[in-house]
């Protein structure tokens, strides 16, 4: 059966199987894996932090992790008959790495927090909601600590995630403070091993906590790739995988120049940013009844994620070089701002103006 016979679901979820092996995902895998393998070595846990832009490409590291664990997990077990895979319906494979193992119930090796909120309370009740344990309004700070000290032992849980932790160092210093102290103490009392993964700033978190900067083994910023069109970098050997991953029949050679060129501008060179955005383009080829993506899909799929004018689209405008580039779309989002911020301002205003009629 050729690409063009299968559905466009089927084709687009092709695409989000892709994972390159480079070297910035493999060195922030490895931050984890050390995590991971030093748990309980000494008396004390530890910590690390895995920091990049959105589209860096830290879900791909972690879920990438949660599989490789699922799978060296399940091959240390002395007796792997006795181990079922729990159903991903009920425990998302990339929340998580859980067995169900017959009498004894769930074990969870790892474990992957979406950190939501910056409040103490509320990071600590998203802890134990992702192990398997709702608390009441009026359960103490230091009855979840025991009760997450008793689950983390009885599930084996040897890693804690937190993902998109800079939640926690955007709430004001009192909050931050006390919610850094939620990992302060799962890593202190509970000795599970911690990994928070963010934006840039979520760095800043062990600077509102000495503790935790006392705890922290390593700080990984994640980087995107060198903008290096030599035959043999990185950048166009990821590009070229990509490409022959494609689901058309025919492919365009991503590793082309003039496409490198473009997708590295549409990306700014990072890895899940480019990835979803040529999915995008993928999408819109697959809509048009094309064999192939041309630079006129990219160029399309440029114009409908940014809105951006004809001659800021690298697809369509070549001419621009990479800071020339760069200062476009920053003078755009500044337009783009500025509109926000009056359109703001004007709806306020109208909402005063009928509020004062309201009461007049």
């Amino acid at each position: 059966m050729t690409w063009n016979e299968k559905s466009t679901h089927d084709r687009l979820t092709h695409i989000g199987r892709f994972v390159a092996q480079t070297s910035n995902l493999l060195d922030a895998k490895a931050v984890l894996q050390r995590l991971y393998r030093n748990f309980r070595v000494s008396q004390q846990a530890g910590c690390a932090f895995i920091v990049g832009r959105t589209g860096a490409g830290k879900s791909t590291v972690a879920n990438d992790f949660l599989e490789d664990i699922r799978e060296e997990y399940r091959g240390t077990l002395k007796n792997g008959d006795d181990l079922k895979i729990a159903d991903n319906q009920d425990y998302s494979h990339t929340m998580s790495v859980t067995f169900e193992k017959p009498g004894h119930g769930l074990v969870r090796p790892v474990l992957k927090v979406e950190v939501q909120a910056s409040t103490r309370r509320d990071l600590f009740r998203d802890v134990l909601l992702a192990i398997g344990i709702r608390v009441g309004s009026r359960t103490t700070f230091g009855q979840m600590m025991a009760i997450a000290r008793h689950q983390i032992n009885e599930q084996d849980i040897r890693l804690i995630i937190f993902d998109d932790c800079h939640h926690i160092a955007e709430g004001d210093m009192t909050k931050a403070l006390h919610a850094a102290n939620v990992i302060k103490c799962l890593i202190k009392q509970a000795r599970v091993q911690v990994a928070c993964m963010g934006v840039l700033h979520a760095g800043d978190l062990p600077l509102v906590n000495d503790e935790l900067e006392s705890l922290k083994d390593e700080n990984h910023p994640m980087r995107p790739f060198d903008l290096d069109l030599g035959g043999e970098s990185e950048y166009m050997d990821f590009l070229a995988a990509l490409s022959d991953w494609m689901p058309f029949d025919r492919k365009l050679a991503f590793d082309d120049d003039a496409v490198a060129m473009g997708l590295f501008k549409a990306s700014d060179g990072y890895v899940g940013t480019l990835t979803k955005f040529v999915t995008k383009a993928a999408e819109v080829t697959i809509d048009s009844g094309a064999d192939m993506m041309t630079m006129e899909h990219l160029a399309t799929a440029y114009a409908r994620k940014t809105n951006a004018p004809t001659w800021e689209n690298p697809f369509e405008n070549q001419t621009l070089d990479i800071q020339g580039f760069r200062a476009a779309k920053a003078e755009r989002r500044r337009t783009q701002l500025n509109e926000a911020a009056r359109g703001q301002n004007e709806r306020a205003a109208r909402k005063r103006n009928t509020l004062s009629k309201k009461l007049a």
